[in-house]
């Protein structure tokens, strides 16, 4: 029992774990964008200086980035969903008998795929599967209801006019009674005095259930035949509805949701370039800030350097003329022999020139 229990905590705590896994691997693309949208915001209010400015550019940001978002899935819906569904009116033709009466061959119809424009032959989407229906809209008259069964026929071709595929269908108008006739008689005989309904049926005939186009010969046409001499027909349409699957089936089926994802994603992508370019931006700037502030402190070095190298420069000439001085001084006093007092000498002569013994005792006072 004490085996079990602990395997059963075990077994919760690792199901716990895998929820927790589970949340944060969904929750993160949503982190991630208001991480990156914050971060974008951030960076180019930081540029604004006003309040205004701000709002401005928060406004410009959030429309640029939802504009280039649905751009950006609007195009991928335009060249990735073909078109889902094709209808081309079948007119039918037969030939007359020679009494001029009745019809003497099976009404049949060429039918081109050109497009509503006229500009484009091959309408159908290499790859793509259709489902191909023809309609038929008949009178509820007396030959019909006693028609029984009879077959549609349609013939695909390409440019060449090779047929590539063939198929054929049976149908019959739905019985029903009399008194069924009569109801619906009474029920809708307003309507029929007014012109708004008419006595008609509408039978739907799937001719192809999975209709791949060829890639290399792809059809241009259908060749539509009712083999059938006694029926009577309103009007026909051939019908080319496309079957999508997988990624196709969400986008067109479920339109609010994808475009909601889709939508997400792409402003998400958006954003995250913009955040990275914004990010290199900033580290260029910063790079640039650094690189001229290590020129300005090499400017200012050099300028130090400068003064410094003349400052002492000066003192070096301050010091050079100083000595230089100096040694002039000492050179005059080498040169200016030491005077002495004429009594000093004990050479002194008797007949000595008293004019120039006065000049010398002035030069030893001065000196």
């Amino acid at each position: 029992m004490v085996l079990q229990n602990s395997l059963v905590v075990h077994s919760k705590a690792h199901i716990l774990k895998i929820f927790e896994l589970l949340y944060q691997i969904l929750t993160w693309p949503f982190k991630t964008a208001v991480v990156i949208c914050g971060f974008i915001l951030n960076f180019f209010l930081d540029q604004a200086k006003s309040i205004f400015l701000k709002l401005f550019f928060l406004f410009l940001i959030l429309v640029v980035l939802s504009s280039a978002a649905v751009l950006l899935y609007a195009t991928f819906y335009n060249f990735y969903i073909p078109t889902a569904e094709i209808k081309r009116p079948v007119h039918l033709t037969y030939n007359v008998c020679s009494s001029g009466v009745g019809v003497c061959s099976f009404p049949s119809a060429n039918v081109t795929f050109w497009n509503d424009e006229g500009t484009i032959q091959e309408v159908l989407t290499v790859g793509q599967a259709y489902m191909v229906d023809v309609e038929l809209e008949l009178p509820d008259s007396s030959a019909n209801r006693n028609l029984g069964m009879f077959q549609v026929s349609v013939k695909m071709y390409d440019r060449t006019g090779q047929v590539s595929l063939t198929t054929q269908r049976t149908a019959m108008v739905r019985y029903r009674s009399i008194v069924l006739r009569m109801l619906d008689l009474l029920l809708w005989i307003p309507f029929y005095f007014v012109g708004i309904s008419e006595q008609k049926h509408s039978i739907m005939i799937n001719m192809f259930t999975h209709y791949v186009d060829d890639y290399y010969h792809p059809s241009v046409g259908a060749t539509v035949e009712v083999q059938s001499h006694k029926i009577e027909i309103y009007t026909a349409t051939v019908t080319f509805s496309a079957k999508f699957s997988g990624l196709k089936y969400l986008l067109y089926h479920w339109p609010l949701l994808s475009g909601l994802c889709a939508f997400s994603v792409n402003v998400l992508i958006l954003a995250l370039g913009l955040a990275v370019a914004a990010y290199q931006r900033t580290e260029t700037l910063q790079k640039i800030t650094a690189a001229v502030q290590i020129t300005e402190k090499a400017e200012v070095t050099a300028k130090d350097d400068q003064k410094t190298f003349a400052s002492s420069s000066t003192m070096t000439e301050d010091k050079n003329i100083s000595q230089t001085s100096k040694i002039e001084i000492k050179a005059e006093d080498d040169i200016l022999p030491l005077i002495q007092e004429p009594v000093d000498f004990d050479f002194a002569v008797e007949n000595t020139d008293t004019e120039v013994v006065n000049e010398l005792r002035q030069r030893s006072i001065q000196h």
